[in-house]
């Protein structure tokens, strides 16, 4: 699941720089990858932008400072006016002194690449920042004994660059629309449950673009969401769902199967739901629970009844004050809040769409 839905990959431009921990400044390329080469080269940086899209441990992030140093030269790459060799190389020289003061950080690599996709429908450009790690390779020799038999064996490639099978470390990926942003990918020096390193997001003068409350807010507007469009299904059902979403979004994403236990939704909304739980962006999915527990606790039930009615009771108010009761024989529901104040503030007319809102403040 991606934060940013990108279909229709295509790389447009690629540019290689060598970031070695021992010599004093990286080995730069001067030009760009040139378009007629061997397809197979951008297919693999294609594959690799994919892959790391899906990655649930990317983060949304912002710049610190939209005028700042990196945030300038991401922004001239993605323009018309940006020179890809000189940009890069500013870029691979900030971070080729970061790595340098890092011991844990490996040499290797650093690709920038400009590529185009579909997004909601929109095409648009995209650019790419990616550190690739060496690794040892091997590769089948055919060789001759002193007896003159000839063997197969391994000759060991030092330096040899992650193959598409492998999940890139570190990588950032920036976008003007809708809004200017980047998605980070940082997965070494952990620094707690759900915390993002903060070597890449150094390098590119960045921060977490959520808090752990917007989060939350955002876990339950999507509970809001499923519930509104899956209102069709009934009292009963709904509110079934409903307590199952309220226990569920807390720090993973629900399983479809599990919220609908016993429920029997119809396909079509089955996957409506399984729909909108894939938009939920690995942020939300990462919200400590305490968190989401103190959101949770700021809702209101809302009693909606006869003539325009409506009354909400926060869902913290005390169990023991308040009750519902349905009567068979008149059909009446009677709601029961228990309270030491009782507060009017004011009459106003309104449209018959409005809500009115009534406050109730417990002792």
């Amino acid at each position: 699941m991606s934060i940013w839905r990108t279909r229709d990959i295509k790389i447009r431009k690629v540019i290689l720089h060598s970031l070695p921990r021992d010599k004093p400044s990286p080995t730069f390329s001067e030009a760009a990858i040139p378009g007629d080469s061997d397809p197979r080269i951008f297919d693999y940086f294609r594959r690799h932008i994919e892959n790391s899209l899906q990655d649930e441990d990317a983060i949304t992030a912002k710049f610190r400072d939209i005028e700042g140093k990196s945030a300038r030269i991401c922004q001239g790459l993605l323009s018309a006016e940006g020179d890809l060799v000189s940009g890069s190389a500013i870029l691979a020289t900030s971070l080729h002194q970061f790595l340098k003061k890092r011991e844990n950080i490996a040499s290797g690599d650093l690709a920038v690449v400009l590529y185009s996709g579909r997004e909601k429908g929109k095409e648009q450009d995209y650019l790419a920042l990616l550190k690739l790690d060496p690794s040892i390779g091997f590769r089948r020799v055919i060789e001759t004994s002193p007896g003159r038999h000839a063997f197969i064996t391994l000759k060991v490639e030092e330096d040899m660059l992650p193959t598409t099978r492998e999940r890139l470390q570190k990588g950032a990926f920036i976008r003007r629309l809708p809004r200017f942003e980047l998605l980070v990918l940082d997965h070494q020096i952990r620094t707690g449950e759900g915390a993002v390193a903060r070597f890449f997001m150094d390098f590119l003068e960045a921060d977490n673009a959520w808090k752990a409350e917007d989060a939350a807010k955002e876990l339950i507007r999507t509970r809001r969401t499923v519930l509104k469009k899956l209102r069709h299904l009934g009292p009963e059902k709904h509110g079934i769902l409903d307590e199952r979403l309220r226990l569920g979004l807390r720090g993973r994403k629900p399983d479809v199967t599990e919220l609908t236990e016993g429920i029997q939704l119809a396909p079509e909304d089955e996957k409506k739901l399984e729909d909108m739980l894939d938009e939920l962006p690995p942020q939300a999915l990462r919200v400590p629970v305490k968190v989401m527990q103190e959101e949770l606790a700021k809702e209101f039930v809302v009693y909606r009844g006869d003539l325009g009615l409506r009354v909400e009771r926060p869902v913290r108010f005390p169990a023991e004050r308040f009750a519902e009761e349905f009567d068979q024989k008149t059909g009446f529901t009677t709601i029961t809040i228990i309270t030491e104040n009782w507060q009017v503030y004011g009459h106003r007319s309104r449209k018959p769409e409005e809500d009115v809102e009534i406050s109730l403040k417990t002792a």
